[in-house]
């Protein structure tokens, strides 16, 4: 082989390394700026690290948010009881599916997510594991979790025990985002469906070096209701630019 393909080669590898995470032992790491899973694991959804623009609660706009030490779970309802760790107030309600944008990349359409998480800055805390994500789609906004049908997005389906390990430390604080979820998505679901998103955090207890637990306050989910974005080219590289400018009001067409 040619030298010059052989060190083409091993630059490619190198840069696909840097930005593409793939998951290990069932962990996907976001604590390096820029990171992005691999469309391989986690059934096909792709969670990348986000340094997004201020994002706080009136301008991030949730539609759940949950707040407990340790462990915390919860989604998004119109009740006014919480059935977990939700909080009451207009930033935790009922949400139509067709409120969730479409990306789409290569030739893949994905719904799009935003979590902002709010732990403390310690080395000791500044982490925190998502641990479950399912998507549920119903015909009723205030259903308890018992009445929901199969999750049409599992992120442990199949395939095991998957966690996202997240950083609070690498944004600026509670407010600036911290995580884009592109779930896979299907034609044939109904944009005038209830959206549930159900989420735990702080599982898994320790990692090698941190707490991942909840320590803090708010973990909260949020979709921007603008326009579709296409991403023309699929890959590794090219993943590492989704987001900016996509979610806080700047969504726009982009050719990358």
């Amino acid at each position: 082989m040619d030298g010059k393909l052989i060190i083409f080669l091993a630059a490619v590898t190198m840069v696909l390394t840097a930005f593409t995470m793939p998951a290990m032992a069932g962990m996907t790491d976001l604590t390096s700026y820029g990171a992005v899973s691999d469309p391989s694991n986690n059934n096909g959804a792709i969670f990348k690290q986000w340094d997004g623009q201020p994002t706080g609660t009136g301008v991030f706009q949730p539609f759940v948010r949950l707040q407990n030490k340790g462990v915390e779970e919860g989604y998004n309802h119109d009740r006014d009881i919480p059935e977990f760790d939700e909080k009451k107030g207009i930033w935790t309600h009922s949400l139509l599916l067709g409120e969730v944008p479409i990306v789409t990349i290569g030739d893949v359409s994905y719904r799009e997510f935003a979590l902002d998480i709010n732990e403390s800055k310690s080395w000791a805390g500044r982490l925190l594991s998502l641990d479950e994500l399912k998507i549920y789609l119903e015909d009723s906004g205030n259903l308890y979790s018992d009445d929901f049908s199969s999750p049409v997005y599992d992120l442990d389906a199949g395939d095991g025990d998957n966690w996202i390990k997240l950083d609070y430390s690498l944004n600026s604080g509670s407010g600036s985002g911290d995580m884009l979820a592109y779930i896979p998505n299907n034609n044939s679901w109904s944009n005038t469906d209830y959206l549930y998103l159900y989420s735990k955090f702080g599982m898994n207890l320790y990692a090698d070096d941190g707490d991942t637990t909840s320590d803090a306050g708010f973990e909260e989910w949020k979709v921007d209701p603008s326009p579709v974005v296409i991403i023309p080219a699929p890959g590794a590289v090219l993943l590492g630019g989704i987001g900016v400018g996509i979610v806080g009001g700047l969504r726009r067409r982009r050719t990358l």
